[in-house]
């Protein structure tokens, strides 16, 4: 569903109106013609089939088949429709390639980066053979890969805990 409130809330603010109003069961032509644009850039721009669209706004999949000619045939008769409806589609679609990031999952994502990096500097002080071979191109032979494997360092372990609290 985050596809179409994407699309809901595009359209609802460019037309400066809320989702609300978008979803309601109001009629009045601008708020219909609004919810008709965003079912079309849904249609068009989403693999959601007509049912799934439909739920979405509160409605049945054949008021989606209905919005979607009636818009397609304002854009045939009225040249800054079709801008418009254009250029909300195309700011749709760059939106759905940009996935939407919650603050509490960007946080989850640094966490899960830092992790990562503290790993690799790890393994770079533990064993700068296998890292170097791992990760600067090279291949690393059976016997480094099962002594990395083993927790064996090619350094003492003074020099480890050493480098390791530098990191």
């Amino acid at each position: 569903m985050s596809r179409v409130l994407v699309v809901i809330d595009l359209v609802a603010g460019y037309f400066s109106l809320t989702r609300s109003e978008i979803l309601s069961e109001r009629r009045l032509a601008p708020l219909a013609r609004a919810r008709q644009i965003a079912m079309w850039i849904c249609r068009h721009e989403t693999p959601l089939s007509l049912p799934v669209i439909g739920r979405a706004f509160n409605r049945d999949h054949t008021t989606v088949m209905h919005a979607c000619t009636i818009v397609d045939e304002q854009r045939e008769r009225d040249e800054l429709f079709k801008e418009v409806t254009d250029k909300l589609r195309d700011k749709a679609r760059l939106r759905q390639t940009s996935p939407v990031v919650t603050p509490d999952q960007k946080a989850t994502i640094e966490r899960y980066l830092e992790t990562q990096r503290q790993a690799l500097m790890r393994m770079a002080v533990v064993n700068p053979i296998l890292f170097d071979r791992r990760y600067g191109g090279g291949e690393a032979t059976p016997a480094e890969i099962e002594r990395a494997h083993e927790g064996q360092a090619d350094l003492p372990p003074a020099q480890v805990e050493e480098a390791m609290g530098a990191v």
